[in-house]
């Protein structure tokens, strides 16, 4: 039977709790606020960044033009910052020992060539991916399958990448690794994937490995001078988030993806009702095509509670299999039994 899986922040917090739930984003987001222009009106909303960024973004018919302009202005550092804060997360998780499963779970996406949907903005799964020593042959480009180009081709040749059979990762809401120039005008505008330090280098003899490093090191400033981090931050409204083609691209192809599989696994994802896009869109795309649907998640008491009530109402006429819910090793135990099946 086909699965797809889909991960949430909870999946990145089960790997290291370094990385950071939504909720512990908003308390760290606190520092980013202290802009010369700074308005009242945004410390009350300074624990809560979807709502913060939706009034930073949104065009309130109450602002005045100024306003308007600096608050987009705010909007575009402080989401600037959730990247490089996600990032910092990210290599700190990194340079810790991660948990053993990590190891299986990659391996057994990559030999049953699953679908992973992910709403994270982290590079969590390349890397563990990259740093596998059975996958030394998979690059981040077998995963991604999108008409994404390496950042380094902006100052350098392109490497032709070769086409191996492994899992699929659509980046629902982007990546810290993906860049594009940020105009809401331009829906075509190219994105590029930035190199992961698990990848550089790789199936190379050492000489060639460490030019290829040093390169992107040298060059990886000036790449990037011109363009920003293809993130869609958590606003209550991201459909102009949307415009960009190989953004809709990912969200067809996760619809394609949905409609083959039999069975869904939502590992670590509290399903928001704030987050409207991803509700609907799984609610038509489970209409009349029934599937089991996994809740892989560690909540329990009214947390639990609420939880699967979202599921029974987004899923409804699907059936909704709770022997990995409510368990605090609930990715690991998931993981053990797809392992040995």
């Amino acid at each position: 039977m086909s699965k797809v899986f889909i991960l949430g922040a909870g999946f990145s917090k089960a790997v290291s709790n370094r990385m950071p739930t939504l909720w512990e984003l908003s308390q760290s987001a606190i520092k980013w606020y202290e802009f010369p222009f700074q308005s009242p009106s945004y410390l009350g909303l300074s624990n809560d960044v979807e709502q913060l960024l939706t009034y930073l973004y949104q065009d309130m018919p109450w602002k005045t033009p100024e306003e308007s302009y600096l608050d987009k202005a705010a909007f575009l550092m402080v989401s600037r910052q959730i990247s490089t804060y996600i990032s910092e997360c990210e290599e700190q998780a990194f340079n810790e020992e991660r948990p053993a499963w990590l190891q299986n779970f990659v391996l057994h996406l990559h030999q049953t060539e699953s679908t992973v949907a992910t709403l994270n903005y982290d590079t969590v799964l390349e890397r563990a991916t990259g740093e596998h020593p059975e996958l030394n042959h998979i690059f981040t480009s077998n995963l991604y399958r999108m008409p994404i180009a390496p950042l380094g081709q902006r100052t350098a040749a392109v490497f032709a990448g070769e086409t191996r059979p492994t899992y699929r990762l659509l980046k629902l809401h982007g990546s810290v690794n993906w860049y594009f120039s940020g105009d809401e005008n331009v829906e075509g505008q190219q994105v590029y994937e930035d190199w992961l330090p698990e990848f550089i280098g790789r199936g190379q003899k050492e000489e060639e490995s460490q030019k290829n490093i040093q390169s992107h090191l040298e060059y990886e400033g000036l790449n990037k001078m011109d363009l920003r981090p293809l993130i869609i931050p958590p606003v209550a409204d991201k459909s102009a988030f949307y415009k960009t083609r190989t953004v809709r691209l990912t969200w067809s192809e996760f619809r394609k993806s949905l409609k083959e599989s039999s069975e869904l696994y939502c590992i670590g994802y509290s399903l928001p009702k704030t987050d409207l896009t991803m509700r609907l869109f799984l609610r038509a795309a489970v209409e009349g095509n029934p599937k089991r649907v996994y809740i892989v998640n560690s909540a329990t008491g009214d947390s639990a509670r609420e939880l699967k009530r979202s599921y029974q109402e987004v899923f409804a006429g699907c059936s909704i299999d709770e022997q990995y819910f409510g368990r605090q090793d609930a990715v690991k135990h998931m993981t053990d039994n797809l392992s040995q099946a």
